[in-house]
């Protein structure tokens, strides 16, 4: 735990020195609260009279969300053979102050979206069987945090997006014992053996989360994520 410099360091103007071996984070002096807005639309129909299908559309919007930028107190290129500075070799804030801490800057640079069509289907018990099925496609789209060179260049499918999602949930009773189409004699010991059973059953079925494409081997020297290609 870092501790702050005693009162008589700090400057005129409020402010303080950062110490060296802290990281710190700079926030805008005006913070800009984030949103999110949703938004959806369903239309129910029975199918039969067991059986019911929900479509509907799911969307929303997330505006000013914040995202962290990377460390600007380190050189952008590789220092000379046996520099004694190693990798603050042309640091700015350490050119500039001698301070060495790491300054890493917040904004709420960022928007996000989300659009999916979402349909469900349910079936109440018929001859035995209920179900409940539901279907996802979608796409979550926004900025990767790792890319500080330029925020467009980052746009793309979310770390979370799941183009396609189906779920599939069942319970069967089996046809067998008193009051079934099976086995039914009424005699106490088959049905106590033979009834009352359920075959119960939870499906799952997803498409793949997304990648980035990238390499270490640019040359730079404290990029502090690998290189992205441009084509």
């Amino acid at each position: 735990l870092a501790l702050l410099p005693p009162v008589s360091s700090y400057q005129n103007t409020g402010e303080v020195a950062i110490p060296n071996g802290v990281i710190f984070y700079a926030y805008p002096r005006k913070e800009i609260v984030p949103t999110l807005d949703s938004w959806n639309l369903s239309i129910q129909r029975q199918l039969t009279t067991n059986t019911v299908l929900t479509p509907a559309y799911v969307g929303n919007k997330g505006t000013n969300i914040d995202v962290g930028g990377n460390n600007l107190n380190v050189s952008p290129v590789t220092p000379p053979i046996n520099d004694p500075l190693g990798s603050l070799y042309q640091a700015p804030y350490y050119l500039l102050t001698g301070q060495t801490a790491a300054v890493n800057p917040e904004n709420s640079g960022q928007s996000t979206n989300y659009n999916a069509l979402q349909v469900r289907l349910v079936q109440s018990a018929f001859h035995g069987l209920q179900l409940q099925a539901n279907y996802t496609w979608s796409k979550a789209m926004g900025f990767n945090d790792s890319w500080q060179y330029g925020l467009k260049y980052g746009y793309g499918p979310g770390n979370s997006d799941v183009t396609n999602l189906f779920n599939l949930t069942h319970t069967y009773e089996l046809p067998f014992g008193r009051g079934h189409e099976f086995l039914n004699n009424g005699y106490r010991v088959v049905d106590s053996v033979v009834g009352g059973w359920n075959l119960n059953g939870i499906w799952n079925w997803r498409s793949g989360l997304p990648t980035n494409a990238g390499y270490n081997g640019s040359g730079c020297l404290n990029c502090q994520y690998s290189v992205w290609p441009d084509r």
